[in-house]
């Protein structure tokens, strides 16, 4: 985001008043925070155990899909292995979305879809 324009930006009701939406001090505030999460050798060490582990979730499912001989959407698939793995990684949290065992993981992934149909719909 373009600190030097502190205009709201058009997403800003989907995606709050987060780091990704504020300009200047705020912008700071927040970034210095996350920050302290965020080092280069915390996220490397924790999230190259989640990103296996998701990996061998994706393999499974497709090797079962191979296995009787059935379609599978992989961009959604694949999509929903990185939603996983960046809720694990950024937030501590088991979401899940990918093999639907979490109910709050399969309702946020579908929240998300839609949101980002609407956003999409904004432009065209």
């Amino acid at each position: 985001m373009n600190r030097e324009c502190s205009s709201k930006p058009q997403n800003f009701d989907f995606l709050g008043d987060g780091i990704f939406t504020v300009d200047h001090e705020k912008w700071r505030q927040q970034r210095k925070v996350s920050s302290y999460e965020f080092s280069t050798k915390v996220l490397r060490d924790f999230s190259s155990v989640v990103f296996r582990k998701t990996g061998a979730k994706v393999a499974k499912v497709v090797s079962e899909s191979a296995s009787s001989n059935q379609t599978m959407d992989i961009q959604d698939l694949f999509m929903k292995g990185t939603l996983d793995s960046i809720f694990k990684v950024g937030f501590g949290v088991e979401l899940d979305s990918m093999c639907g065992s979490n109910e709050e993981g399969t309702k946020f992934s579908r929240a998300l879809d839609d949101a980002s149909a609407l956003s999409l719909y904004r432009y065209y």
